[in-house]
């Protein structure tokens, strides 16, 4: 990690997503953060920060409550939407090491099945967070699929965690710069042998500030706004 990178990590209390977040939902709590469209392109959700931050921390609580430690591994399995955004920061600011993988589909559970529980192996994982939705998805294809591996994942849903009646306290915990952020496995259809590729924490923030640096002055000077990005990539991919 370089000089100037290693101290503005420093300066960021050692945890620069958590610290990024906590400002902005402080200054800009009502802004929104997250627009999420659908197939028409219509607006099917829409998280302000401070919304976004409040259910980033009641995970983040949730995951150390239930066991879940800085530098373990779990598997993010959710239907594209806001949810899988709330659990992957939720992973980053607390440490833990998110593995993106894209829902296996009822359709192809032949295929679909057996790849989802190589990346589980080739993770080293068996735990993963998911919806409430998917989950009744994967336990009908519990009933069908004659993959025993997928019977032994341990499903964790994420949108039925109980709410304390006091927001969750936004305390970042101290990460090590260059431990996995997150790990990502090839999007093609191959299921032998998948192998990962992870991206760390010095990694994701360096492009993170070159990206703010130098796009966000751009965009007050010539729009008059904050930054605001359209992505239509896969958020199970890093360009996404």
């Amino acid at each position: 990690m370089s000089p100037p990178i290693q101290a503005l990590w420093k300066k960021l209390c050692g945890n620069p997503f958590a610290t990024t977040f906590n400002k902005w939902a402080n200054e800009i709590p009502d802004a929104e953060a997250v627009v999420w469209l659908n197939g028409e392109g219509d607006v099917a959700e829409i998280r302000t920060y401070k919304q976004l931050v409040d259910q980033i921390y009641e995970l983040a609580d949730f995951l150390h409550e239930i066991g879940i430690k800085q530098n373990d591994r779990v598997i993010l399995c959710y239907p594209p939407g806001i949810d899988f955004i709330v659990a992957f920061y939720s992973c980053i600011i607390s440490g833990i090491a998110a593995v993106p993988v894209y829902p296996p589909d009822p359709t192809k559970g032949t295929t679909d099945i057996p790849r989802f529980c190589d990346i589980g192996d080739s993770a080293g994982t068996k735990k993963a967070l998911t919806s409430t939705t998917y989950r009744r998805v994967a336990a009908a294809m519990s009933v069908v699929s004659r993959e025993k591996r997928w019977r032994e994942i341990e499903w964790i849903c994420t949108d039925c965690i109980k709410k304390g009646s006091a927001p969750a306290p936004r305390s970042p915990v101290t990460l090590d710069p260059h431990s996995i952020a997150f790990l990502q496995f090839p999007t093609h259809l191959e299921t032998k042998d998948p192998k990962e590729q992870f991206s760390s924490r010095n990694y994701d923030f360096f492009d993170l500030e070159e990206f703010w640096k130098r796009r966000h002055a751009l965009s007050v000077a010539r729009r008059g706004h904050r930054v605001r990005a359209f992505s239509w990539l896969p958020v199970y991919h890093d360009m996404g």
